[in-house]
């Protein structure tokens, strides 16, 4: 993706400008893991973040000088298992994890929502109630991004913009003003995943958006199955990207194509993205096909 030969360079392209002391946050997602016991470990066999995808991170990150105490981990609003966090800490012990259990999860520290800084605050269209992103986002300068490749019982998909629903304080306010299957409030025109991006402790601070497809999820809340498209396989697939708007259409046509997403204006978030200049939208004309998203496959 940046048309260099070592990791180490990779990671210089990704974050050109780093300087000793910054911080680097990586969202994870944990949907499923409310947090039932201290470690947190009870939401049984239900897709959730992978924690072999995130440990390459960390160390592409070592390799350009990030102090493993620079880096979090989190999701501001649910668990951070320590089954996920033990495969982490083998290699990386100094790296730090933020969750919004309650109570707090073994070996996190809580996710809080305080800082003064006015960037701090999202501001919604349609008249929503402003909210703030986590602090663990405006103290550091840089983002990674991890959503899941995802459906979603009535948004039709959650991926790299909806990841950060784990980003701000009280999402379920906005479920309405994305449930394309729902009415009113929702609407084509506007929408508050893209209004999140916006803030400029998301949109501008992200350097790479790592879709996990190494699974996947075919049905809500579920454990991971098979793809037919993938051979009756698991799809074993990551994806790369820098921009969101083009990630999630290939990650939304993956989806498609193993089981067509029928919800109306699924893609709607996509094309107001784009109108926001977040990026390209568009989709396949066959598999794997694009005329404007830049999109390389590459076998392993």
């Amino acid at each position: 993706m940046t048309g260099t030969s070592t990791v180490a360079d990779a990671w210089r392209a990704l974050i050109p400008n780093y300087q000793s002391g910054e911080g680097v946050a990586i969202k994870v997602n944990f949907n499923n893991s409310p947090g039932w016991s201290p470690d947190c470990d009870g939401s049984g066999n239900i897709i959730d973040a992978l924690p072999h995808p995130v440990r390459a991170v960390i160390a592409g990150l070592r390799a350009i000088g990030v102090p493993e105490a620079d880096i979090s981990i989190y999701d501001a609003i649910r668990a951070i298992p320590w089954r996920f966090k033990s495969v982490i800490t083998a290699l990386y012990p100094n790296v730090c994890f933020c969750d919004g259990s309650h109570p707090l999860c073994s070996g996190s520290l809580e996710a809080t929502f305080s800082s003064t800084d006015p960037s701090a605050w999202v501001s919604f269209s349609q008249g929503i109630d402003s909210q703030r992103v986590t602090d663990v986002v405006v103290e550091a300068a840089h983002l990674i991004n991890i959503p899941i490749v995802k459906r979603h019982f009535y948004k039709g998909t959650t991926l790299s913009f909806k990841n950060h629903f784990g980003t701000i304080r009280s999402p379920q306010a906005l479920h309405p003003y994305i449930d394309v299957d729902g009415g009113p409030p929702y609407s084509s025109s506007q929408n508050p995943l893209v209004d999140i991006y916006l803030n400029p402790n998301i949109g501008a601070k992200t350097r790479l958006i790592l879709g996990d497809g190494l699974f996947g999820a075919l049905d809500y809340n579920q454990a991971p199955r098979r793809w037919s498209t993938f051979g009756d396989q698991a799809p074993n697939s990551l994806l790369f990207a820098t921009e969101p708007v083009a990630v999630d259409c290939v990650m939304y046509d993956l989806l498609d194509a193993e089981r067509a997403i029928t919800l109306p204006g699924a893609d709607d978030y996509l094309k107001v993205a784009q109108a926001a200049g977040l990026g390209t939208f568009e989709h396949c004309s066959s598999p794997g096909v694009y005329s404007d998203i830049d999109y390389v496959r590459i076998e392993l």
